[in-house]
């Protein structure tokens, strides 16, 4: 049996290039934010920092950790909630800027995991997404890292192969980052 898994959601951006607050974005009636709550069947934690008081006025976030550090990239944030996972969980890292991942999505990249991995990503076509699931291991390995010369895709990237599971996913949702507005436009299939 696999250990339980945590989602944590990244939602302490400024938002720049979207204009908006990413995390607030309306789809199909709610935020994204909030799709991707309710979307997960287990616990999220989720990580503010830019716009906390908006998002918090707005969405009923029942695990959340604040990063005071926001401005030092989003790898501050995955190490700032990566602390709040207790030992013997596996852990998903979600940027707050995609499509609602399907629930599916979420059970198939858990069943992906064997004994000996580190990260379970999405891939199709040769591209990878998100939400990517690390192990209980990696996540510490991750939490010793110095945040001023880190980036998660980085360290994925010399993770040897044997260890990493590229899950062939159809779900749209984990490649398509809402970056700016015209994102929202191929989304609307859904």
């Amino acid at each position: 049996m696999y250990r339980p898994v945590i989602q944590c959601i990244l939602a302490a951006g400024e938002s720049r290039r979207m204009g908006s607050v990413k995390a607030l974005i309306d789809f199909q009636n709610k935020s994204l934010l909030q799709h991707h709550i309710d979307g997960f069947d287990g616990i999220s934690i989720t990580v503010l920092g830019c716009h906390k008081e908006k998002i918090l006025e707005s969405v009923s976030i029942n695990n959340k950790v604040y990063n005071d550090r926001w401005r030092d990239g989003q790898f501050s944030s995955i190490q700032k909630v990566l602390m709040e996972v207790p030992r013997g969980f596996d852990a998903f890292i979600l940027p707050v800027d995609h499509f609602p991942i399907q629930s599916t999505t979420y059970r198939e990249l858990m069943n992906s995991r064997n004994d000996t991995f580190s990260v379970v990503q999405p891939s199709r076509n040769g591209v990878n997404g998100h939400p990517v699931l690390l192990s209980q291991e990696f996540i510490q390995e991750i939490r010793g890292c110095d945040p001023t010369i880190s980036r998660l895709d980085h360290l994925i990237h010399n993770i040897p192969m044997k260890a990493k599971i590229l899950k062939d996913i159809n779900d749209f949702a984990c490649f398509k980052d809402l970056n700016s507005p015209s994102c929202m436009n191929e989304g609307s299939h859904f």
